[in-house]
């Protein structure tokens, strides 16, 4: 290669480096507005007052240079616009005649306005977490409540819901951001004869109110005209999942479950064998086979009849027995509104609670009768175990004959969704005296 050439190579190389170089430099300083738009809204105080409000959304233009998946350099570096990313409102203090500004970040929404005993507050709607919870507060509902100081440095800070005057009830911005797009100076002019000579990106009540409405239909109740305070004033579909979920970077805390029921030491019992299976070879069941052989389908269903969430409206309250008259008895095993892990429920005339995992290498059984009252509990040391397989109790087997409690014990293993038998041992256990018989014996 020729020396010109080769120059000539080596300086397009370097030019290329030299851009993208650039362009990573300009990305971390350089992010600019794209777009803008603007309008004004008139605004009803709870005092009868009306105001004009003016605001603004800004799209802000970034500079991509690396790929957002896996970090790697791209080349040529572009552009790219993100969602409204920057909001303000402007309006003068009926009183004062101040000049009040407010400015907010992407996702959050200033829906109400006004002036309480000549102090302004702000609701915006919008889920408030742990990075910006300086700014936001956290709000157990995602509308947040803000408080103006002209002595504070911040001018806006948030205020727990519960101090917040009572009468911010009714929503008076738009929830929204309007998309006037570019009619040009003729086109506006006709669209604000068409409005009796209101131009389009001045909005009167009746615009802010369509709005409203629109995304109330539109958000399935996530917003409300009508401020909710409670979730029960909240009408949004979704409500449950958000009282009870807590997401990554959720500012509230934890959601803590209710302690668990106390309940008596179980009797120990030693297990009477009646008889062995050792199959050779493996008893192999698949499908409805296995299924038959290890869930009880009418009694387990049966158990759908007896039990309620304590509270619907929050499932981490656990369950109570529906026929118990108190409405207060909560159901053992049941911290949220399904069983625990590792419990099995059977309801006949009685209800049965059968784990494994409350005392480690046994088994223990509950018995309650339908209206929440325990009758006994039981436990037994698991059978010794064989070699690389599990053992349990066949639920479906659990039976009372006699004043004995039996069942059989299978000890088995899954391959492929094949569920291979190595042995079966038919047991059973003198029920334990009732509570009742033991206080009257004493």
């Amino acid at each position: 290669m020729s020396e010109p050439v080769r120059h000539n190579w080596a300086m397009i190389l370097f030019g290329m480096v030299f851009l993208w170089v650039l362009f990573v430099v300009i990305s971390f300083s350089w992010h600019f507005s794209s777009r803008t738009e603007y309008w004004s809204e008139d605004v009803l105080l709870q005092s009868g007052k009306l105001i004009k409000v003016k605001r603004k959304v800004d799209w802000t233009t970034h500079i991509v240079t690396t790929d957002p998946f896996f970090g790697l350099p791209i080349v040529p570096p572009h552009f790219s616009n993100s969602w409204p990313d920057k909001f303000w409102l402007e309006f003068e203090h009926p009183n004062t005649h101040e000049l009040i500004q407010w400015q907010g970040i992407q996702y959050f929404s200033p829906v109400l306005l006004d002036i309480v005993d000549g102090t302004p507050y702000l609701v915006l709607w919008g889920y408030s977490t742990k990075a910006n919870e300086k700014t936001y507060g956290c709000a157990e509902l995602p509308y947040i409540y803000l408080k103006y100081d002209p002595s504070s440095a911040e001018k806006w800070s948030p205020i727990p819901v519960e101090a917040a005057p009572q009468s911010l009830r009714n929503a008076n911005l738009s929830p929204d951001y309007p998309d006037f797009g570019n009619l040009g100076v003729e086109s506006e002019a006709i669209e604000a004869k068409r409005r009796g000579g209101r131009a389009r990106r001045d909005m009167s009540l009746e615009d802010i109110q369509k709005r409203m409405s629109n995304a109330e239909h539109h958000l399935g109740g996530g917003f409300q005209s009508s401020i909710p305070r409670t979730y029960d004033e909240w009408r949004y579909m979704g409500k449950n999942n958000h009282l009870n979920e807590r997401l990554q970077g959720d500012c509230r805390p934890p959601r803590q479950l209710p302690p668990p029921v106390t309940l008596p030491t179980p009797v120990e019992s030693s297990p009477e064998i009646l008889n062995i299976i050792n199959y050779k070879p493996d008893r192999v069941a698949v499908g409805d086979d296995w299924s038959s052989m290890v869930f009880d389908q009418k009694r387990e269903g049966e158990c759908k009849k007896l039990f309620r969430p304590t509270d619907p409206n929050d499932y981490m309250q656990g369950q109570r027995f529906i026929n118990d008259s108190t409405g207060n008895k909560p159901a053992p095993y049941s911290r949220s509104a399904q069983f625990d892990g590792g419990v099995r429920v059977l309801c006949d005339d009685y209800v049965w609670f059968i784990t494994h995992q409350e005392i480690p290498v046994k088994m223990v059984i509950s018995k309650f009768t339908l209206t929440g009252d325990l009758v006994y509990r039981t436990s037994f040391r698991n059978p010794n175990p064989v070699e690389g397989f599990i053992g349990y109790i066949r639920v479906p087997s659990l039976r009372v004959q006699d004043g004995y409690l039996y069942f059989d014990w299978l000890d088995f293993r899954e391959d492929n969704r094949e569920w291979h038998i190595k042995r079966q041992l038919e047991m059973r256990i003198r029920e334990p005296e009732t509570l009742n018989s033991a206080v009257q014996r004493r």
